[in-house]
């Protein structure tokens, strides 16, 4: 026990508890809120078709049965840019509004969103290699960055290499702001819980398209958020999605 006393997760979260007696052990902290979406307005945005069913896709059932992480990839690039949109409202998509709020696919604490999307697209017909940025409230893509080699994106996620080999790759961020400036020192049990969500939806999407996914934490935090263009303070890389 001694050991696990010893863990800063264990630590954080025996100080984030909520009892009766109070809602926490730590004092209050004031956060200014993030911005509810971020949007480049500098960027052409990229359409994304609404999402139909087609004929063959497989049901729920059947989805959650087949569900695995699967590593090799065939090397074959991703059809269109409709199976990226797909895969996309599964993660974020917008399915209905309370109280003006959009309400997505997954969901959130206190519908607040603070996970954004990026799609690196490595092999993907119809859109040119690079990193996307996915602006959630007009559903379409936004130009982010170039990537000039894929191999950095390999050695980013602790060497390995499965992961610059899919032709399509979704990395999650978390704007700390978004969520804890309402929630506080327990705030990030949030943001990760909805990392978890939006995980999960886009594995099954995969999964009903007939692709493979496999998620990924493991990787150097500073050459991620480097290669990514993300700052690491008020956003920051949390978890890495390759499809193919």
């Amino acid at each position: 026990m001694k050991e696990l006393q010893k863990s800063l997760g264990w630590q954080y979260w025996q100080k984030t508890n909520f009892s009766p007696a109070g809602l926490g052990s730590l004092p209050e902290v004031r956060i200014s809120p993030a911005k509810r979406f971020k949007i480049d307005s500098a960027c052409e945005p990229i359409s994304l078709p609404a999402p139909e069913a087609e004929e063959g896709e497989a049901n729920l059932w059947e989805v959650m049965g087949k569900r695995r992480s699967e590593r090799r990839f065939s090397g074959e690039e991703i059809s269109s840019l409709r199976t990226v949109g797909k895969l996309l409202w599964t993660a974020q998509g917008t399915t209905s509004y309370r109280g003006g709020i959009p309400l997505r696919t997954a969901p959130s604490a206190g519908a607040l969103y603070p996970v954004e999307t990026y799609v690196l697209a490595l092999r993907v017909e119809g859109l040119r290699t690079g990193i996307y940025h996915l602006n959630a409230r007009d559903f379409c893509l936004e130009k982010h960055r170039d990537l000039d080699d894929k191999n950095d994106l390999g050695a980013a996620a602790m060497g390995q290499r499965f992961v610059g080999r899919a032709p399509l790759v979704f990395v999650f961020t978390a704007v700390f702001r978004r969520n804890m400036h309402k929630y506080g020192h327990r705030g990030l049990r949030y943001i990760l819980l909805d990392a978890g969500h939006i995980c999960q939806n886009l594995m099954l999407g995969a999964t009903a398209l007939g692709l493979k996914s496999c998620p990924v934490a493991a990787f150097f935090d500073e050459s991620m958020n480097e290669l990514m263009g993300v700052d690491g303070e008020e956003e920051a890389v949390l978890y890495l999605m390759p499809v193919g």
